[in-house]
């Protein structure tokens, strides 16, 4: 039986797909995003058990990360 919440986070959208099919017996409620830019407005709505969190991001997503926390870019 399929018991709590789970939110999984991957810039693959492939992956995403497959692991939302697979686990999807498993969960009562699976979300996917492909940005981790989006989680805290995805945890301020739903209350998740898990989140499955993809930590090699492109770098596209990774200087995305940085410039909305504040940080500023340095130039060489």
């Amino acid at each position: 039986m399929a018991e709590g919440n789970i939110l999984i986070v991957d810039d693959n959208l492939n992956a995403l797909t497959a692991l939302e099919l697979m686990l999807q017996d498993e969960f009562n409620l699976i979300k996917t995003i492909d940005n981790p830019i989006h989680i805290p407005a995805f945890m301020e709505r739903n209350p998740f058990d898990v989140v499955l969190l993809d930590m090699n991001f492109t770098p596209a997503k990774k200087a995305e990360m940085k410039d909305s926390s504040g940080s500023k870019k340095h130039s060489r």
